[in-house]
């Protein structure tokens, strides 16, 4: 399967400094996931690319240490570090994984409002990943920076020497 091919596509509901959204998650068949959504009058698209193809044993083997569901998500066999989990399930993780990244950048939002992009800028250079929690602020922030989220619409004028 290619990387264009949509595995599945879904509307998550999510909020964002108490403002109700509507995501649209188009997973593909790589794990690659696209996402647009319309936020304060503005329309936003961004992608996740960390968890596709040869990234998705990291979020997988940090997803499992946090969600402790087998039946909804699957399980990492200990003895030989295989995960047994179905296509279904690990679809689940992505849009779950979805999901803990759009309430991450809300609560995000409402912490630095105005800082937004300078804390998202300054979180990705200078935090690195450990745990599930890390990691999805990490993609969080990506979003954020690569989406321009939040950045006012202003036309500059040009200053010269």
């Amino acid at each position: 399967m290619s990387d264009n091919h949509t595995m599945k596509n879904i509307k998550i509901k999510a909020t964002l400094l108490s403002s109700n959204i509507d995501v649209e998650v188009d997973i593909r068949s790589s794990f690659k996931t696209l996402l647009s959504f319309s936020f304060a009058g503005r329309s936003y698209v961004g992608e996740i690319t960390k968890w596709r193809s040869t990234g998705q044993t990291m979020f997988l083997n940090y997803f499992l240490s946090y969600y402790n569901d087998k039946q909804k998500f699957g399980y990492r066999d200990e003895e030989n570090g295989e995960f047994k989990m179905t296509l279904e399930q690990k679809t689940s993780c992505v849009i779950q994984g979805v999901q803990d990244v759009f309430n991450c950048i809300d609560k995000i939002i409402t912490q630095y409002q105005r800082q937004l992009l300078d804390y998202a800028v300054y979180y990705r250079e200078n935090c690195h990943y450990k745990d599930y929690s890390t990691y999805i602020t990490t993609i969080a922030c990506h979003l954020i920076v690569h989406m321009n989220l939040m950045v006012p619409n202003i036309n500059y004028k040009i200053v010269t020497f």
